[in-house]
């Protein structure tokens, strides 16, 4: 079995994660995943617990010494798998995730046509 850290930076739309998550588990698989998901206007992380595919997670206070994404934005898990591959596939997928989302996703503008 293989556990490692992984750390993205970035703005996640939740659901967009969660459906990741579920998919990557099966696809990789991970025993356990676990950890925090910092999510922009919210006060506290979600934070994140996966045993095969069940999902769970909640909004929770994390300790002073839990990381902290510099941007406001971001995840950090530990993912322990049967496959090497899994962290950095987890990682890649986490990437496009960000690049997917909008960091503005409710302040679209549209000019009115004249």
């Amino acid at each position: 079995m293989v556990g490692s850290n992984v750390r993205v930076e970035g703005s996640f739309d939740r659901a967009a994660l969660e459906t990741l998550l579920t998919e990557l588990v099966q696809a990789q698989q991970v025993v356990r995943l676990k950890g925090r998901v910092w999510l922009a206007g919210k006060a506290l992380p979600l934070q994140v617990q996966m045993v095969g595919p069940r999902l769970n997670s909640w909004f929770e206070a994390a300790p002073a010494s839990a990381w902290r994404p510099d941007q406001g934005g971001g995840v950090d898990l530990v993912v322990l798998s049967l496959k090497e591959t899994a962290s950095a596939e987890l990682q890649a997928s986490l990437q496009r995730l960000v690049q997917a989302t909008p960091a503005t996703a409710n302040t679209a503008a549209a000019t009115p046509a004249s």
